[in-house]
């Protein structure tokens, strides 16, 4: 991630003073995505520790492409903004971008599915899995970007949500070594209770993290 971070916008830079532009960028994109899936389950070997290939940059690059693919191809203008299309939240609707709301339904499903069947030694995941759990989270995320209100909108523009989406990097940065922590053996506690005690500490220290840093570092100006 932080290696994609450094060197994608660079990249970026390149191509497009190389005149890549549009479909040629979302072509070259998902190509290096499909490959990315390919080395993975080339790679892949049941029984054999799976470490390099699910934390491999090359192996796990396609879900980052996938969302270069998506912000290439969706965010051209006029691809499916019609005139005058409505706003989340505006309470219109354009109909150009109704379709979009069912997609993140199925992308919202289909994430679901895997976090309830998927483990990280499920051999599918490596065969494509992690392909398609990526597509299914480009979907939910053009749904929840749709311009047009649609009840997936009106259920993510929710106070809860809105405010876990706020601190969503937080979360994900600090649960990890919360869990690591917070052990049955370190807590004494197990199941749902331990479970209640991670989630309390990771959102604490999220909170903390998104007021204490990160607000800060973003409105920060050199001027």
């Amino acid at each position: 991630e932080e290696q994609f971070y450094v060197i994608w916008p660079l990249l970026l830079v390149l191509l497009l003073r190389f005149g890549w532009r549009g479909r040629r960028l979302a072509v070259l994109f998902g190509a290096l995505a499909v490959a990315s899936a390919g080395l993975m389950a080339a790679l892949y070997r049941p029984g054999i520790d799976p470490s390099r290939i699910y934390y491999g940059t090359d192996t796990r690059l396609q879900a980052l492409l996938v969302g270069a693919v998506g912000a290439v191809v969706f965010t051209r203008r006029g691809w499916w903004r019609g005139a005058g299309s409505g706003r989340a939240g505006s309470g219109r609707t354009d109909s150009g971008s109704a379709w979009l709301g069912p997609v993140g339904w199925l992308g919202l499903a289909g994430i679901g599915i895997v976090y309830a069947v998927a483990h990280d030694s499920s051999a599918w995941m490596y065969r494509g899995g992690f392909l398609l759990t990526a597509l299914a989270s480009l979907a939910l995320v053009l749904g929840a970007a749709s311009p047009s209100t649609s009840p997936l909108t009106r259920v993510l523009t929710t106070r809860p949500l809105v405010t876990v989406g706020l601190a969503s990097y937080g979360i994900y940065l600090w649960h990890w070594p919360v869990y690591v922590v917070l052990t049955p053996a370190q807590t004494g506690l197990t199941g749902w209770p331990l479970l209640a005690m991670r989630l309390a500490v990771t959102g604490l220290l999220a909170t903390l993290s998104y007021r204490v840093i990160e607000t800060p570092v973003r409105r920060w100006s050199p001027t």
